[in-house]
């Protein structure tokens, strides 16, 4: 009895040893740590203030000085790289490197290296996202975007070439909204991130100076537990950092489609991927090097900059 309870117990100890081994071997999480670790950072940030300008920049010295990781305030898709860059991390000291891997393409640090379209960010570099197939619980359609970067760049003063400007088309797959709340029976129990899609009210009224674009703002899809009943739209909660309130809003799936209707034309979504590895990078290549160079030579911004992923002030 006693040599059988310390065998048990010896097993037990090596299959937790394993498991941490193959964890780091891996740097994967699993789905259901990825997914606690982002509502324990949702909770954490939940009462921060939300402005409409670009609160995030390269640091001092830089063209925008800014503060590369956020102090106080935060707009739409700062507060999800904020969560992402808090999910990730295995100690604070991580947050910033990996807020600045998921904010640049491949973590090289310069304005013009910054993902300011969603849709390069999903189309060319998405992790820690990874698209969602709708297509086994909806109607899928698919968006049609040709971006104008350059036009971004010269209505807010900056004369180098953003990094990937000739990466301008895509197409997005997307639902509408009564396609998501059919999906959203369907999804495992975790955290879900949707992108919505523009609709030519909200780019009429909002994109004079972004141009085209088709996913803006952020918002959080939370699937209740698997032991709940799903038939109850009430049970999907949605959160977003609304900048027309001033703060993040929890709201239930339907109310927020509902009240959304007439400014976005669709819904991308995107899942945490559990296997992220941040500190995969690739080298600058001739592009990058010409815009480091570019960049070093420029003065300081003037005046606020208003991201162009940033949905404006909104009375969501």
């Amino acid at each position: 009895m006693v040599v059988t309870a310390i065998l048990t117990i010896l097993l037990q100890v090596g299959s937790v040893v394993m498991a941490q081994k193959t964890k780091a071997a891996s740097g994967g999480m699993g789905w259901e740590e990825v997914n606690q670790r982002f509502g324990q950072a949702l909770e954490r940030n939940i009462a921060l203030p939300v402005v409409y300008q670009d609160v995030l920049g390269e640091g001092p010295g830089s063209w925008d000085p800014d503060p590369r990781y956020p102090a106080g305030s935060v707009n739409c898709i700062t507060w999800l790289y904020l969560l992402l860059g808090e999910t990730y991390a295995d100690q604070p000291a991580d947050r910033k490197r990996i807020m600045d891997r998921i904010r640049y393409f491949d973590g090289h640090v310069g304005f013009g290296f910054r993902k300011h379209f969603t849709d390069q960010w999903m189309g060319l570099d998405p992790e820690p996202l990874s698209k969602v197939d709708l297509s086994r619980c909806a109607d899928v359609k698919v968006h049609h975007v040709v971006l104008d970067p350059q036009k971004f760049a010269a209505n807010i003063g900056y004369s180098c070439p953003l990094y990937h400007k000739d990466k301008r088309t895509f197409d997005i797959n997307h639902v509408n909204g009564h396609g998501l709340l059919k999906c959203a029976g369907t999804w495992r129990s975790g955290y879900y991130i949707v992108f919505p899609l523009a609709s030519k009210k909200y780019l009429d009224r909002y994109g004079t100076k972004s141009g085209p674009m088709a996913q803006v703002h952020a918002v959080i899809v939370r699937v209740p537990p698997s032991d709940s009943k799903k038939s109850n739209a009430a049970d999907f909660k949605i959160y977003h950092a609304s900048i027309g309130k001033g703060h993040v809003v929890e709201t239930d799936l339907e109310s927020y489609l509902f009240n959304m209707s007439e400014l976005f034309r669709g819904y991308a979504v995107y899942q945490l991927d559990p296997n992220w590895n941040w500190k995969s990078v690739r080298p600058l290549d001739d592009e990058g090097k010409a815009l480091q160079a570019c960049e070093s030579k420029l003065e300081g911004r003037v005046g606020d900059i208003f991201e162009a992923g940033a949905a404006p002030k909104l009375n969501q």
